[in-house]
């Protein structure tokens, strides 16, 4: 799905360029979700056999199936995304939509019984720390992406193809990012884009792209590293035991959007999201996790020490 193409012009031409695309029926997933799906499905297969299941003359009888297998998944203790991915694949698979009513229910019982182990979220002051440690190891580039992330909202994946091309800064240190296909985008059809309204972040970002080469990614070296970085930053700041991610700095953006201009509109609208309802699980339960997180004393001190050497690393990195 990620290789979106613009029609030609005539139908020879539609045909060559259709062709290196492939069937349709292979494109409906990204590959990387199909092979989760043969996985599952396989693990299905495998557990069918072991249990002398019978093979399935008609969709209903593969839901009943279904619906025993969700049951051996759950009194096994294995998680809820494989029962989903297992339901999901064999829809695909089979070319169906909206079956296996049955197991189906069972999984929404699942979710209501279960609720997901979300990561947390990062709030605004342990982001600044962290960028603090970032520009005291000469890693300016972590930084930005750290409060980018954090200030637009992005998924790791949009953040880590970000190029000079993406980005517009004015003098005002405002600007937008012109984001690749995304996946809401992708749904949508439509390139997104999201505003830098932050002034810091906006002449951090600025600083950056006057170093860098078109084509050229905003963050140097690898995701790996840069998560390598983020759990090794947590740690020196002692919080390695909160579970915090990469993905934690668009679930605490959210939170701190919200609170900080009470308006859910326009939180839905940086975070790029299909409905309001997925979004106000982000902000409620954010605001939920923030409220119970304590830090200890020496925990608050480390991270405000790593805040000033931000604000202090970043006047001085930004004047040479």
């Amino acid at each position: 799905m990620g290789r979106r193409i613009t029609a030609k012009a005539t139908r020879d031409e539609r045909a060559k360029q259709r062709r290196t695309l492939g069937r349709l029926r292979d494109q409906r997933v990204k590959p990387s979700v199909h092979t989760r799906y043969l996985k599952a499905v396989g693990r299905f297969l495998l557990w069918a056999a072991a249990c002398e299941v019978p093979y399935a003359a008609s969709l209903p009888e593969l839901d009943q199936q279904l619906a025993w297998y969700l049951e051996a998944l759950w009194q096994q203790g294995d998680a809820k995304s494989l029962a989903g991915d297992t339901l999901s694949g064999a829809q695909h698979l089979l070319l169906q939509k909206r079956c296996f009513h049955t197991a189906w229910g069972l999984y929404g019982t699942w979710s209501l019984l279960e609720m997901p182990a979300r990561v947390p979220p990062l709030t605004s002051h342990l982001v600044l720390a962290l960028s603090g440690l970032a520009m005291k190891i000469q890693r300016p580039d972590y930084a930005m992406m750290l409060l980018l992330m954090f200030h637009c909202l992005l998924r790791p994946s949009e953040a880590w193809a970000l190029t000079p091309e993406m980005v517009s800064i004015n003098a005002a240190h405002r600007g937008v990012l012109a984001l690749p296909l995304t996946k809401s985008g992708l749904r949508k059809g439509a390139q997104e884009m999201v505003t830098i309204d932050d002034p810091m972040v906006g002449k951090l970002t600025a600083a950056l792209l006057a170093r860098r080469s078109p084509g050229e990614r905003l963050m140097l070296g690898s995701p790996h590293q840069f998560r390598a970085y983020l759990k090794g930053g947590l740690a020196a700041m002692g919080l390695q035991g909160l579970r915090y991610t990469a993905y934690s700095l668009r679930r605490g953006g959210a939170t701190h959007d919200f609170m900080a201009h009470q308006d859910v509109a326009r939180t839905v609208m940086r975070g790029r999201w299909g409905d309001l309802k997925t979004a106000r699980i982000y902000i409620t339960d954010g605001l939920a996790v923030q409220t119970q997180l304590q830090l200890t004393t020496a925990q608050r001190e480390t991270a405000n020490a790593y805040r000033t050497v931000f604000l202090q690393q970043m006047r001085g990195w930004l004047a040479v």
